[in-house]
C-alpha cells in the first residue's frame, strides 16, 4: 500500500477536533527531550501492529504516524499498513516533528537532555578531532582513533547496531 501523508497544520486541525491520535515512534530519549503535546511514544523498536489494530477497534480516531523528519514513521506506516484492518486508519506527518515546528505549531520540551544520538555524535567527534590533532603533531599511530570511530559509524549506518549506544546505556548516560 502506498504511504497517506498528512501535513502539520491539517494534522494540528484535526488534533484540535480529536479526531487523531498521534503516535511518535522516535526513541524514549527523544520524545522526552521534545514531542508534540498529547502525542503517545511508541517506538518503532517496539511498535506492535496487532495492538494498534486493537486500539483502532475501540476508537474512530485515525492514527497518524509521527518521528523526526518522516522515516521512521514511514517504517512504522508500511509495517501496521501489512495488516489490513489498520490500512485505511493510518497516516504520516509529513516532515516529522521538524515540519511540524518549522510550521510555527509547538511542542512540549521535556527534560532537556541530549538525544542519544547527539551524545554518539558529540563523542565520535571528539574523538576524531583528538585522534587527527595527536596524529598530526605527535605520533602517526594516532590516526587509528579516527579510523575507528569512523568505521564504527559506518557499521552503525549499515546495520543498524551502535555498539556506542549500547555502551553508553550500560552505563547509565543514554
Amino acid at each position: 500500500m502506498s504511504e497517506k501523508y498528512i501535513d502539520a497544520t491539517e494534522l494540528a486541525d484535526k488534533q484540535k477536533k480529536g479526531e487523531t491520535y498521534i503516535i511518535d515512534v522516535r526513541e524514549p530519549d527523544e520524545y522526552q527531550s521534545e514531542h508534540i503535546e498529547g502525542s503517545i511514544n511508541i517506538p518503532l523498536s517496539t511498535l506492535d501492529p496487532c495492538s494498534l489494530a486493537r486500539l483502532s477497534s475501540e476508537s474512530k480516531k485515525k492514527y497518524i504516524f509521527q518521528c523526526a523528519s518522516g522515516k521512521r514513521a514511514t517504517e512504522a506506516f508500511q509495517k501496521v499498513s501489512a495488516q489490513d484492518s489498520c490500512s485505511k486508519e493510518c497516516a504520516i506527518l509529513e516532515g516529522g516533528i521538524s515540519a511540524w515546528k518549522q510550521a510555527g505549531l509547538s511542542t512540549q520540551s521535556g527534560t532537556g537532555s541530549l538525544s542519544l544520538f547527539r551524545k554518539i555524535q558529540i563523542i565520535a567527534g571528539f574523538f576524531v578531532f583528538l585522534g587527527t590533532v595527536l596524529g598530526l603533531t605527535i605520533h602517526s599511530g594516532f590516526f587509528g582513533i579516527p579510523l575507528f570511530f569512523g568505521c564504527g559509524l559506518f557499521f552503525a549506518g549499515v546495520t543498524g547496531w551502535c555498539g556506542m549506544a549500547i555502551l553508553l546505556k550500560k552505563l547509565g548516560l543514554a
